[in-house]
């Protein structure tokens, strides 16, 4: 099916949107069809789900080919040809700027062909989860409730599933499971991105902005990692950018169509992760800033929870909130998982933080994201009557990234990613004070001088991320570039794994990665936050050992170097009691143990 792949990828990822983004004007119009494809894509993929229809390229397809049929008629009937508004030509150094930014791209395609599983929770998560709906048609186990759910299901999460529904699109047309492929979708996002934030600057301000905005944002190495690990951070990031620009090339009155356009685009945001709600929130105080008719908010509004608040709300009817499972309200959550993300937060007490824990953690944006600290904070505070709601929005996005440092494993270098949206607002509240530097043509040749060398400075670390830069010796930058990023332990041991437990063994353990590995190995690993052995949290060691014996329960694999040991050695008598009462059945380092009943 490689063959016709191509075909496959334009059903899915173009066509339906292209059609639509004719129909409502649009300029931009090939970024505009990515976008809208996904949504499109989302919708056909959630309701076959929801009726427990088969999921399968061939049941998919007939609601793709519709959607771009009709789209199609629909733009041949009634669209309204877009008025061509003179632009002034490029200039060298612009062309320049584009050609540069477009290397950083290529960096990162390769980069992403050659390790598409570098992100962290990529092989338990976002891509296993595509995985699971490649390999049994369905997806009634997520969120992760039941015992059964779990056994297919590791992790308790309810996230919107808008990449790992893109990741299946790309495994169903290729026919088979080829991640390489996710390099297309990581791509498209990082050009989308940069052609959103060159629109929404040049309506701002002008198309010299424009150009500046989209080639400082590719100069970010921050921005660039946030995208290359393949998560939902460069969904948000494309989300925020075509939102704003949507809402300031909108007109003054009765501009539905960029209102439309606006919700779709808030609403992707909303489906790549719980927090993209607050792409209508700054949507929203956009639009009142600039004095948009109530009318206006209101489209803009009701398309974006049309299109967002589906996933939301099977979510609260199947686990009892929306946002499972996050502490939100009273509604329900998984009580372990709970405890061990609130032990997270209560570890890095990021309320209790001194300026140096701060400083710290600050100070190396001025490495990755140069023009986005020195020129977009203060281009923020410029022209703040006309243009505030920039500002604003960068603060909410900010405000998003500071709540989930306490709650993001990796520890709080790996959640800056989150912060790829601000680094778009930033980049065009940067390009409006800077524009005016290129009036002179000293100051403009010197400040592209200094975009072009950030974006090599970002090409570079790019090409050998995950590698720190500073700590390798610039002599083996070039050996060590586009490394194959290998998975991770639990899958490199897999069959010595297998060889040690006994067929059919059921293992106890927090970790999301033995369950991606052994997953059909015929070992289950059962997650200490399942409700099948909530007892281990209440009950004695003797009374535990003897329910999970029952359970079939025979090892457990625990890493005693890691947050999830320390909290579940404090609220668990029975892992409290493991030191004692279980004896190493195998290690690998000082990592990892496997663990069975000391014999009596």
């Amino acid at each position: 099916m490689l063959a016709i792949f191509p075909l496959f990828l334009l059903l899915g990822l173009f066509l339906p949107g292209f059609f639509i983004a004719k129909c409502l004007r649009h300029t931009l119009w090939g970024a505009s069809a990515f976008t809208i494809s996904l949504i499109v894509l989302f919708h056909s993929i959630f309701w076959l789900g929801v009726f427990h229809i088969s999921i399968t390229l061939w049941t998919v397809l007939p609601s793709l080919i519709v959607t771009s049929a009709g789209a199609a008629w629909l733009q041949r009937r009634s669209a309204i040809p877009v008025a061509a508004s003179p632009a002034p030509r490029l200039t060298a150094q612009d062309r320049i700027l584009i050609l540069s930014s477009g290397l950083v791209g290529a960096v990162l395609l390769v980069h992403s062909a050659i390790s598409p599983l570098m992100g962290g929770d990529m092989l338990f998560r976002w891509d296993f989860l595509a995985q699971r709906l490649l390999a049994l048609g369905r997806f009634d186990f997520y969120p992760p409730l039941t015992p059964a759910d779990f056994r297919t299901y590791f992790f308790v999460d309810g996230i919107p599933p808008m990449v790992s529904f893109t990741h299946w699109w790309l495994y169903a047309s290729a026919g088979r499971y080829l991640p390489s492929l996710i390099c297309v979708f990581v791509a498209a996002q990082f050009a989308c991105t940069l052609t959103f934030t060159y629109g929404a600057a040049s309506a701002v301000f002008s198309r010299r902005a424009g150009v500046l905005a989209a080639a400082m944002l590719a100069a970010s190495p921050l921005y660039f990692r946030s995208v290359v690990l393949g998560q939902e951070t460069g969904l948000t990031a494309l989300a925020i950018a075509a939102t704003l620009y949507f809402v300031v090339t909108a007109r003054q009155a009765g501009d539905v169509p960029a209102m439309v356009s606006a919700g779709l685009a808030a609403a992707l945001c909303a489906l790549s992760r719980e927090y993209g709600w607050v792409a209508l929130i700054a949507g929203v105080v956009a639009l009142l800033w600039k004095r948009q008719p109530l009318k206006q908010v209101f489209v803009f509004g009701a398309v974006a929870m049309a299109a967002a608040a589906p996933w939301y709300a099977r979510n609260w009817m199947l686990a009892g909130n929306p946002f499972y499972s996050l502490r939100f309200g009273g509604f329900a959550v998984n009580p372990i998982h709970d405890r061990i993300l609130h032990y997270y937060s209560a570890s890095v007490d990021v309320q209790g933080w001194s300026i140096g824990n701060w400083a710290s953690v600050l100070l190396p944006l001025l490495v990755f994201a140069t023009f986005q600290v020195l020129a977009g904070i203060p281009g923020g505070f410029s022209r703040f009557r006309q243009q505030g709601y920039l500002l604003v929005t960068a603060l909410l996005l900010v405000a998003v990234w500071i709540q989930s440092i306490g709650y993001t494993s990796g520890g709080v270098e790996i959640s800056t990613r989150v912060l790829s949206p601000a680094l778009v607002v930033l980049s065009i509240t940067g390009a409006g004070i800077l524009e005016r530097w290129t009036r002179r043509t000293r100051w403009c040749a010197a400040l592209a001088i200094a975009i072009i060398a950030c974006q090599l400075w970002t090409a570079a670390q790019g090409a050998i991320y995950p590698s720190d830069p500073f700590s390798l010796p610039v002599g083996q930058w070039l050996q060590s570039a586009f490394p194959h990023i290998g998975a991770n332990a639990e899958f490199q041991i897999r069959d010595q794994l297998v060889r040690i437990l006994p067929p059919g063994e059921r293992v106890l353990s927090d970790s999301a990665y033995l369950h991606a590995a052994l997953i059909d190995s015929g070992i289950e690993v059962v997650p200490v936050w399942s409700p099948e052995v909530r007892f281990i949290f209440s009950a004695s060691p003797e009374e535990s050992e003897r329910r999970l014996r029952a359970l079939r329960i025979g090892s457990v694999v625990c890493y005693p170097q890691t947050k999830n040991m320390a909290y579940l050695t404090s609220a668990s008598p029975f892992y409290a009691s493991l030191p004692e009462r279980w004896r190493p059945l195998a290690q690998v380092g000082d990592f990892m143990f496997i663990l069975a009943p000391r014999k009596p």
